[in-house]
């Protein structure tokens, strides 16, 4: 009987002690630290005290934490991403340091730390967060350093930027309908995402000589932008950054612009540009639909991404350097300069065939390195590749009337949707050197019954041998390391020939019938 009582005192007391260290455990800060920045807080703490050493908190590291009253920000700390502290219902003190030098957008948004303070233009390090005025004219405070989101869809006509003025934040001045002119200081060194978006009347715009960057989606949407005066010193134009300008026509892009990210232009009424000797690389999108005539490709341009210069039906002519091979998905498509061609082979670059026009049986010419979407949708039956080919690409003989092919060995990769929906063909012959295939390659080639994966092969991707409904054998190497989801989804009659392992249980965990 003692012996039972202390049994069970015991384990009462083990178990206070085990609720005493999930106690204890639940009330230690969670915070994901890497390199100096704090990228998330878990924790359930009323008091959260930053870590030394943390130099910025990251965006929406603390959003809509519903516990936390109280933080306290050490020595070390310099910048608080937007949002970090956004819709912490109860954060009521802010413990700040003197080294902070930027505070970004919305950082503090919906706290009742910042909603008690009602001075006009409350700065906090340098940084502007709230605005309680009513006016439409502003002039802002010499001691502002930091612009943040306070004007975003705001009815401000005017503003006077302060001379000493260095961060235009995220959203400063999105959705300011009646903002037509701005003059920005030259000791502005940062113009953040989007910051002036959606300004519909804002005519013209100058940026100061020590902004390196047009951040993405800058000037989204300012349809009545006619004017921009870029400085030398702008390295990079950020995604969507002139997208929807319908009256900007042309612009001068300085010398040491490298990138052009996607959808810089789209949907702009670009006429005339030429493109910088420093320019790397042109994002997806980048130029689409815009009134561009002529294009000269720099010699450095290593790569153009997807529908580039897609919907721009103007351009007629088009300059591409000898030696560029990385040229995407589609980039020419409904441009004069494409849609006129009608005379063989369109190959540009440094082996790109983008585009057939001819008999139904090809021999496509050796030095071809990679073949676009050249015969999509085309009658073509028969077709040699050369053994210069590395890589057949995106769609390339997608909704054709292909009967045959043999891919030669130098092929590397077969493309996403390379022979989708190629009903006719019936016979497929790979060569040892291909090392992926890619996402739906061979979906909806409904004629073929069987075909042998040669070793080397690295990856299968989804869907590549899906809705193959004659499909009834199917082999597969031991070099496989990857296989991705649904590779015979619609392909039932299908059995797998492999010695691999990884292949084993992949047929097993998919219940596709499988022999060694």
């Amino acid at each position: 009987m003692i012996f039972r009582k202390n049994k069970i005192l015991t384990a009462f007391i083990l178990l206070i002690f085990i609720l005493f260290l999930l106690m204890i455990y639940s009330n230690k800060p969670k915070m994901t630290i890497k390199e100096n920045l704090l990228l998330s807080y878990t924790g359930h703490s009323k008091t959260v005290v930053i870590p030394e050493k943390v130099k910025e908190i990251c965006e929406g590291a603390f959003t809509g934490n519903k516990i936390i009253e109280k933080v306290i920000f050490p020595k070390s700390l310099e910048r608080v991403g937007d949002f970090a502290f956004a819709d912490c219902e109860n954060l009521r003190e802010v413990k700040l340091n003197d080294g902070i030098k930027e505070i970004g957008a919305s950082s503090f948004t919906n706290t009742p730390w910042l909603d008690n303070m009602q001075d006009e233009f409350v700065i906090i390090g340098g940084s502007l967060l709230r605005y309680n005025g009513t006016s439409k004219n502003i002039t802002l405070p010499n001691n502002v350093r930091v612009l943040t989101d306070v004007f975003r869809n705001s009815d401000i006509e005017t503003i006077v930027l302060p001379s000493d003025l260095e961060v235009i934040g995220r959203d400063a001045f999105s959705a300011c309908a009646n903002l037509k002119n701005i003059d920005i200081p030259n000791s502005v060194t940062k113009i953040g995402p989007s910051a002036f978006s959606n300004c519909s009347i804002l005519n013209s715009i100058k940026i100061p000589d020590k902004v390196t960057k047009i951040e993405g989606k800058t000037f989204k949407s300012c349809d009545s932008l006619e004017e921009v005066f870029l400085p030398k010193s702008i390295e990079l134009i950020g995604y969507g950054s002139f997208m929807d300008t319908g009256s900007l026509s042309n612009i001068n892009l300085p010398s040491k612009t490298s990138f052009i990210g996607a959808d810089a232009f789209r949907n702009s009424s670009i006429k005339e540009i030429t493109l910088p000797i420093e320019l790397i690389e042109i994002g997806p999108d980048a130029f689409r639909n815009t009134n561009l005539e002529k294009v000269i490709i720099p010699e450095k341009v290593r790569k153009i991404g997807d529908f580039a210069f897609k919907d721009s039906r103007n351009l007629t002519n088009i300059s591409i350097p000898t030696d560029l091979f990385d040229i995407g998905y589609g980039v020419f498509d409904g441009t004069e300069w494409f849609g006129s061609f009608d005379g063989g082979f369109l190959i540009v670059g440094d082996g790109v065939l983008l585009k057939y026009s001819g008999d139904e049986d090809v021999e496509i010419p050796f030095g071809v390195k990679v073949i676009k979407k050249a015969f999509a949708y085309s009658n073509i039956r028969q077709v040699i590749i050369p053994e210069s080919v590395v890589e057949i690409g995106r769609g390339a003989f997608k909704n054709s009337k292909l009967e045959s092919i043999i891919i030669p060995f130098n092929v590397k990769i077969i493309g996403r949707e390379a022979f989708l929906n190629c009903n006719k063909l019936g016979s497929i012959k790979m060569s040892v050197g291909l090392e992926e295939i890619k996402e739906k390659a061979f979906k909806g080639t409904s004629s073929l019954v069987e075909l042998e994966v040669p070793e080397g092969v690295k990856s299968i991707e989804d869907f590549a041998f899906s809705n193959c409904p004659k499909m009834m054998r199917i082999k597969l190497p031991e070099s496989i390391e990857k296989m991705g989801e649904h590779i015979f989804y619609g392909t039932n009659n299908v059995v797998i020939s492999s010695s691999g392992i990884l292949i084993k249980e992949y047929a097993e965990r998919e219940k596709i019938p499988y022999s060694d």
